[in-house]
């Protein structure tokens, strides 16, 4: 990921592939994740992922950006995300 203004490279996120489901949060300031098993937050411009005891299919951040929606099967899942401000 770069900062458009500078084109600085400000997050390499490592994996085997895209397979799976990308978010950014409203404000840029996260980026979650799922590939394969858990789901992934990385802050930025922290490089350190955070893995979250949940899986299932991405589908938004809550508009305050606190919490995250996503869906295993029929069932929605509503998860609080610990993110520092």
């Amino acid at each position: 990921m770069w900062e458009i203004a500078s084109g600085k490279e400000v997050l390499t996120v490592p994996s085997e592939g895209w397979h799976g489901d990308v978010l950014f949060s409203a404000e840029g300031s996260v980026l979650i994740g799922n590939v394969k098993g858990p789901i992934n937050l990385h802050q930025i411009p922290a490089a350190t992922p955070k893995l979250m005891d949940a899986k299932g299919l991405l589908l938004d951040f809550t508009p305050n950006g606190k919490h995250l929606l996503t869906s295993i099967d029929n069932t929605l899942l509503h998860l609080e995300l610990a993110i520092r401000n």
